[in-house]
C-alpha cells in the first residue's frame, strides 16, 4: 500500500492499525510535510506495540505543504489567514497553531529548493513568532 497523507495523530493510527490488520503486505508512507520527531516516535511505539512493525517499509518526507503558481511565485493556500492574522477575536492557540502552519509551508519551500534562506523580520508578532519556527525547523533538519 502507498499512504500520501498529512502526518496528523489520526492518520498515523489509522495506518497503524492497518498495518497490525496486516491488510497489505507492506507500506510506503508518504507525508505531505515533515513530521516532528515526537509525532514519528509516538507512531513507532503504536506501530510497535500492534505488532504492525514487519508491514512499514519505508517513510518519506515529500514537502509539498505549497502550491507553486510562476516560476518564482508560491502560495501556502490559507485560506481567510489575514482575517484571522488580524482578528481581535483570535485566541493565542488560534495564532500560534496559524503560525505553525505558515512555518510548515514555508519549511516546504525551503526543502525543495534545496536552499538555506537569510530570514529577516521585524522584532515581535507574528513575523518574528513564524522565523523563530523556522529557523528551528531548518535546525532540526540540516
Amino acid at each position: 500500500a502507498v499512504y500520501f497523507v498529512q502526518p496528523t495523530q489520526e492518520n498515523l493510527a489509522l495506518i497503524a492499525r492497518d498495518c497490525s490488520r496486516s491488510l497489505y503486505r507492506c507500506a510506503h508512507l508518504h507525508f505531505s510535510t515533515r513530521i516532528d520527531r515526537p509525532v514519528m516516535e509516538e507512531f513507532a511505539r503504536l506501530v510497535v506495540n500492534t505488532g504492525g512493525l514487519d508491514a512499514v517499509a519505508r517513510v518519506h518526507d515529500q514537502h509539498v505543504e505549497f502550491a507553486c503558481l510562476e516560476r518564482r511565485l508560491f502560495s501556502l493556500n490559507v485560506p481567510r489567514s489575514y482575517v484571522l492574522y488580524n482578528s481581535p477575536d483570535a485566541t493565542g492557540e488560534d495564532m500560534e497553531r496559524a503560525m505553525d502552519a505558515v512555518a510548515a509551508g514555508l519549511f516546504s519551500v525551503v526543502a525543495t529548493l534545496g536552499a538555506v534562506p537569510v530570514i529577516r523580520c521585524p522584532r515581535g508578532g507574528a513575523p518574528e513568532m513564524v522565523s523563530r519556527k523556522l529557523c528551528g525547523m531548518i535546525a532540526e533538519h540540516p
